[in-house]
């Protein structure tokens, strides 16, 4: 889960509402192959050399969407879309490996399950149209950075460098849902994490996302700025508490046949919930996350559950 990062998730969990016809819904079908919330704890911190796997388990639903003025959209009643996705991480920081002065760090992960459910009543002129649409599978969807830079100061830590994801099934555009966006990313990654003692870490991971062009409907979806951001307090060496959330937002409009489609599809989105981290050794750490949603425009809003476990070997 484009640390997912990439909905690996990425996405991996996708948020697929195939209603775009109907209703404004950001990106094709809702869909982005970088989810967001997921790098929100020691974002900018380049680990020391060696393997490291990251395992995320992730629930998001919603019964309730927007339209781009933010309010509901009055055609659609009983909404409800839940996506669920497992998603492991790979990091291998190199030994012995330096470039510019800064650590150098390769990552890819793939989506290992997804499932995906839609429905939704529309009123039209004609009557109610129902609309239900249920998708599942493994191996949606994948990502690899294949050089990742990291600098590291006395309590500021960075890491750049760019995020390659890509779709591993074929996109069904007949599906009402569908586990993969059918389309890849390029994204620009930049992480940062602050600790200005030993009880407090301030940690930011932001993305900025270009799409390619869906070929199975010649739809892309426009660039997108994804900020997650994470505040914690340590209340012992193993335990740290605090805050996390995110900011999503397409700063560019969606197309059909290289033509922007109608008010442009923007999408918007904030969150923002508490998260507690358990990490009682170095070589393992568990971290739960909720992220209810607000302030939404062209997109469900609901609610993020994300479960990480952390393996050093």
């Amino acid at each position: 889960m484009k640390s997912f990062d990439a909905r690996c998730w990425h996405t991996l969990t996708a948020l697929v509402v195939a209603l775009c016809p109907v209703w404004a819904c950001a990106t094709e079908n809702g869909n982005t192959n970088r989810p967001p919330g997921v790098d929100t704890v020691m974002t900018g911190f380049m680990p020391p050399p060696g393997w490291r796997i990251t395992t995320f388990v992730a629930n998001y639903t919603a019964d309730e969407n927007r339209d781009g003025n933010g309010d509901l959209p009055r055609n659609i009643s009983n909404f409800y879309f839940s996506a669920k996705a497992v998603t492991m991480r790979f990091q291998y920081v190199w030994p012995d490996v330096e470039w510019l002065g800064a650590n150098v760090e390769t990552r890819f992960g793939h989506a290992l399950y997804t499932d995906l459910e839609f429905r939704a009543d529309i009123q039209t002129p004609g009557g109610v149209i129902r609309r239900r649409g249920a998708d599942s599978g493994t191996l949606p969807a994948g990502f690899v950075a294949p050089i990742l830079l990291g600098w590291h100061g006395k309590t500021l830590h960075q890491t750049v460098g760019p995020i390659y994801s890509y779709p591993t099934r074929r996109f069904e555009k007949t599906k009402v849902s569908n586990i993969t966006t059918g389309f890849s990313s390029l994204s620009a990654f930049y992480g940062v994490t602050w600790l200005p003692d030993d009880k407090w870490e301030l940690s930011s991971g932001m993305f900025y996302v270009l799409n390619r062009t869906n070929p199975e409907t010649n739809y892309r979806s426009g660039r997108e700025l994804s900020i997650d951001v994470g505040a914690g307090y340590f209340v012992n060496p193993a335990w740290q508490i605090g805050a996390s959330g995110y900011l999503y937002k397409q700063v560019s409009d969606d197309s059909v046949n290289g033509v922007a489609v109608a008010g442009g599809n923007r999408g918007q989105v904030m969150a923002l919930g508490p998260f507690i981290r358990y990490r009682p050794s170095k070589t393992f750490g568990v971290t739960l996350k909720w992220q209810p949603e607000f302030n939404a425009e062209n997109r469900p809003i609901g609610n993020r559950l994300y479960l990480q476990f952390l393996h050093v070997l």
